[in-house]
């Protein structure tokens, strides 16, 4: 008999409930349930880990505990990023690549896409200016 292949499903439960199960062939499959809150926590801290497991020269260290780390400490590298049109939502759309290829795409009303757009521009020249000459 062939052996059931691992699987990992993320789905929307009952009751507003995230649920993660794996299969994995050995016996049930592993399920958990996460309210909101805690999907996006877990979400996070996932591609956090995955991200400095991915990074070269990254801050990958063994017994780390990512959910550990405020969320203002962890700071994703972007190797890629584009800018696009939604079609889902009909906004703006940026679609940002980090360390390991995982793409995270986010829709932005129209304002707010603008003054991100210059704010972001601003701290990009920022940070490209020789030092010692960084605008005020």
């Amino acid at each position: 008999m062939a052996e059931k292949s691992e699987a990992i499903i993320v789905a929307l439960g009952f009751d507003g409930v995230a649920e993660l199960r794996v299969e994995h062939g050995r016996g049930p499959a592993l399920t958990l349930s996460f309210s909101s809150e805690e999907a996006l926590n877990v979400g996070f801290w996932l591609l956090a880990a995955g991200s400095m497991l991915s990074a070269k020269g990254g801050s990958a260290q063994p017994g780390l505990k990512v959910s550990e780390i405020p969320a203002e400490g962890i700071h994703m590298p972007v190797t890629h990023w584009r800018t696009g049109y939604s079609n889902i939502s009909k906004e703006p759309a940026l679609v940002l690549t980090i360390p390991g290829g995982a793409q995270l795409a986010f829709a932005i009303p129209a304002a707010s896409a603008r003054d991100c757009g210059q704010a972001l521009a601003a701290e990009g020249l920022k940070a490209a200016a020789p030092a010692g000459s960084l605008p005020s």
